[in-house]
């Protein structure tokens, strides 16, 4: 009886172990995407090298898009509404939403935590996060929240992750305007770069009846970052101050805390008007000016600067903004490199209307600390000594 059995048994056993190897393939085939990811740059080059559709990445710029008339219309509304002001999303810290969250960001980088039954995906900039459930873990339709980043469900086909993404809220205020009957497929895969990373590359496609008379689509990479982190992006940390600031006001309080308060708050009315209006900067433009520190403040999502500055116009206080905190360490800016009657030097994209004024790329300790890259006046500077000593 045992003899009978045990070939149809080891058959079996094969068999079993043939389905186990199978699933184990199939399983080899979703890679794992868990890791700090950065915006993809071509070896050798000098921007981002996102493909066609990431233009102006979340909230500007780049190609007509095939509106719709009412589409167009609410998008042109909206542009009437904040024209001249150099308002955003971002400058009240809001995140910028899908599929700008995605396509752009601000530049910033963003990290993966993959589960089988969920992705998570958490954008620095402005902590927007992002749940991609699988299986099990998808929530029915009819419980469902909308939000400016909807709710994305995922699936797998072979290597590549199919991100759907539903239940989004009308957006005039991103490069992607959408309806709320937007819907967003993303079909992630994984490549290998020039030198050998990893690199993460997204297929979008957007159809939207109400404002696209045909799909939009967009491609975006990003390049791992070995053992990379996230860093803290408190973008309302400023609005709180402001708030305490009035409080202090109120309460007629100008000692203590309340002092120290409005002594840190007194630069944020100065430089107000320029806050987070990137028009308003000459980026093509680098000037260098050097100062004593009357105020700094380190902050998301722009770095505040009060220098005293004397030159051919006399000596008084310039107002500066600047690169948000995480950018500046990114850019070699550590804790305590610049204080209050320090002599720095700053290089800045200058105000487009030639007031006092700028936006910091760059800045200089008297110690030789430096912080962000060699400014073009720095390049010149080095430039034409070079040629002096010829």
């Amino acid at each position: 009886m045992y003899q009978r059995w045990r070939k149809p048994a080891q058959h079996f056993g094969a068999l079993g172990l043939f389905v186990s190897l199978g699933l184990v393939t199939v399983s080899a085939q979703q890679p794992d995407f868990t890791g700090v990811w950065t915006n993809y740059v071509e070896p050798g080059g000098r921007g981002r090298a996102g493909g066609a559709g990431t233009a102006g990445g979340g909230r500007g710029g780049g190609a007509d898009l095939p509106m719709t008339p009412e589409g167009r219309q609410k998008v042109q509304a909206y542009q009437a509404l904040i024209k001249g002001t150099g308002d955003t999303p971002g400058g009240f810290c809001l995140g910028t939403g899908m599929p700008g969250s995605m396509l752009g960001s601000g530049g910033y980088p963003m990290e993966i935590i993959q589960r089988p039954e969920q992705i998570t995906i958490v954008y620095e900039a402005h902590n927007e996060v992002r749940r991609v459930y699988l299986g099990k873990r998808i929530v029915p339709e009819a419980d469902r929240l909308p939000g400016r980043n909807g709710h994305s469900t995922g699936r797998w086909e072979g290597d590549t992750l199919v991100v759907e993404t539903t239940n989004l809220v009308e957006q005039v205020d991103q490069r992607y305007a959408h309806s709320d009957k937007a819907r967003i497929v993303e079909r992630y895969r994984m490549t290998k770069g020039a030198d050998g990373r990893r690199v993460l590359t997204a297929e979008m496609t957007m159809t939207d009846p109400v404002f696209y008379t045909k799909p939009v689509t967009a491609e975006k990479r990003w390049s791992e970052v070995p053992n990379g982190h996230l860093l803290p992006y408190e973008c309302a940390e400023e609005t709180w101050n402001i708030h305490l600031e009035k409080l202090a006001e109120k309460a007629g309080k100008k000692t203590g805390f309340a002092a120290a308060i409005l002594g840190v708050l007194a630069l944020l009315a100065t430089s107000v008007a320029a806050h987070h209006s990137a028009q308003q900067f000459d980026f093509g433009q680098s000037k260098a000016i050097a100062g004593v520190v009357k105020r700094f403040q380190s902050i998301n999502p722009h770095m505040r600067l009060v220098l005293s500055v004397t030159d051919a116009k006399g000596t008084r206080d310039i107002a500066f903004e600047g690169h948000s905190t995480n950018n500046m360490y990114r850019a070699g800016y550590r804790d305590g490199m610049i204080k209050v009657g320090d002599k720095i030097t700053v290089y800045v994209a200058p105000l487009r209307d030639g007031s006092d004024g700028g936006y910091v790329t760059a800045a200089s300790t008297a110690d030789g600390r430096r912080f962000g890259p060699q400014s073009r006046a720095e390049q010149e500077a080095e430039r034409e000594k070079a040629e002096g000593r010829k």
